[in-house]
């Protein structure tokens, strides 16, 4: 049987000679549910195979980050002592001129005092 037998021009349907209201269109719905389950079930396949690569990638850039991230704590911990071996040197180079800056004053006040100059007299030779 044709379904086009029982369809009027309106879209509506006939009753088949029986008297019964048609099925066929009933058993043709529950035909293709397996179908749209398949194809569903498959999508979800395809979306957990591409969700369990994205957590590959993830995880190797997480890999990739944390040694990264170790090799800028090593360096970060060697330019530390680094600028505290230079902060100590700037301490001891700063002490060290102002001792030399003392020592030259005391030269200084050492040579004014011992370079008496007279006026008012004459050298002979």
């Amino acid at each position: 049987m044709d379904s086009d037998d029982y369809v009027t021009d309106e879209g509506k349907r006939k009753q088949n000679p029986s008297g019964a209201t048609e099925s066929l269109g009933k058993s043709l719905k529950i035909r293709k549910m397996p179908d749209r389950r398949q194809s569903s079930e498959d999508k979800l396949e395809k979306i957990m195979e591409m969700i369990l690569e994205l957590k590959q990638d993830v995880r190797e850039d997480l890999r990739s980050i944390r040694e990264e991230q170790q090799l800028y704590r090593t360096e970060i911990k060697q330019l530390k002592e680094e600028n505290e071996k230079l902060k100590k040197e700037n301490t001891e180079l700063k002490q060290e001129i102002c001792q030399i800056n003392e020592s030259i004053e005391i030269i200084d006040r050492d040579r004014r005092r011992n370079n008496v100059v007279v006026q008012g007299l004459t050298m002979h030779k």
